[in-house]
């Protein structure tokens, strides 16, 4: 019998004030924030996939993936958030910032020509790839699949051990071999983030989150019951207590210490709909694209915070290391930097 403890979300429950996350009621109130555009910069002629923002400020960099325009292949651009500076495209269809930001962690697929010049996706392994020469630096062995989670000492690495895989396998970045394996989800396993003191949070469409530490589960949530809904983000909070989890239209704040649970349909507080792009890095703030824009609501009591349309459809996101702004990603292959203001 599983002897980890589980929570089920029901009955709203408080979450203790030292969390920085407060509960109340959901809220459709005017926006309280402003949203000024700092810069635009095109980065291809196809659609952004992803973006990441590196977590070190002394290292402002960011990245955007983007869609092949003659090939299946995925592209990463990487540039400084502030200049808007290139440096440099590689191959690639997803990455992480190292905590530092010298260094992302790839997913590199790998293709061969099949005739007449038709490239075939043949397989995909994970790099270390240097972020601003793109000289990929090692290849991790057994790790090829999303999510990739950076622990905060840089040390160690998660992933999945194959694409079609629901292992998460976890490796020592100083011996680069695997030294734990999270093997108890039974469905694909769509996000990954380390806590503070090196335990790793994973979400599954199995309708689970756990908490596990060296591949044993030290708690879980079960979300959605015999209906599973559709995973869609996830983070921690800062202190590493509170653990927020987005699935299609609910929301649900967890502290696996204690099984307490803060939990909201989207549906009761928005005025229109809206699929998560990401979390902030404290865990506050949600982003959303919607059908003419993107807003960002208040992830502990669902207020909507602000609101911007768009002539292009947006495609992904990032939250600024401090909150303060959000990088979006647009169908066509153009990224934006706005700033998060109060009114």
């Amino acid at each position: 019998m599983d002897q980890s403890k589980c929570a089920t979300p029901g009955s709203t429950r408080p979450i203790s004030a030292d969390t920085g996350l407060a509960s109340s009621s959901p809220s459709s109130a005017a926006p309280l924030l402003l949203l000024k555009l700092r810069h635009s910069k095109p980065i291809s002629k196809s659609e952004i996939t992803s973006l990441g923002i590196s977590p070190s400020s002394s290292a402002p960099y960011a990245f955007a993936v983007s869609l092949g325009t003659a090939s299946p292949r995925s592209w990463i651009d990487v540039f400084d958030l502030a200049t808007q500076q290139s440096h440099g495209r590689k191959a690639g269809s997803s990455a992480v910032f190292s905590p530092g930001g010298g260094r992302l962690a790839v997913l590199r697929e790998v293709f061969r020509q099949i005739g007449g010049g038709v490239e075939h996706k043949f397989g995909s392994s994970i790099v270390i790839r240097d972020t601003l020469t793109g000289k990929d630096l090692r290849e991790l062995k057994d790790a090829a699949g999303l999510p990739l989670a950076w622990s905060s000492n840089g040390r160690y690495l998660a992933a999945i051990e194959s694409p079609d895989s629901f292992n998460v396998g976890i490796w020592d970045l100083t011996t680069y071999q695997r030294v734990a394996r999270v093997s108890s989800h039974v469905d694909t396993v769509t996000h990954a983030v380390f806590t503070p003191s090196g335990a790793l949070v994973t979400q599954s469409r199995d309708g689970t989150v756990r908490l596990t530490d060296a591949g044993k589960t030290l708690s879980r949530l079960e979300v959605g019951g015999h209906r599973r809904p559709y995973p869609s983000a996830l983070a921690m909070t800062a202190k590493g207590g509170t653990v927020v989890s987005v699935w299609n239209t609910s929301v649900q704040q967890w502290i696996p210490e204690t099984s307490a649970i803060v939990s909201y349909g989207l549906n009761e507080s928005r005025r229109t709909e809206g699929w998560a792009l990401c979390v902030s890095p404290d865990s506050r703030r949600i982003a959303f694209r919607t059908e003419d824009g993107f807003d960002i609501l208040d992830a502990s009591s669902a207020a909507l915070l602000a609101s911007q349309q768009t002539d292009i459809q947006v495609t992904a996101g990032a939250f600024t290391p401090n909150g303060e702004s959000l990088l979006i990603g647009k169908m066509d292959g153009t990224v934006e930097l706005w700033d998060i203001e109060d009114q």
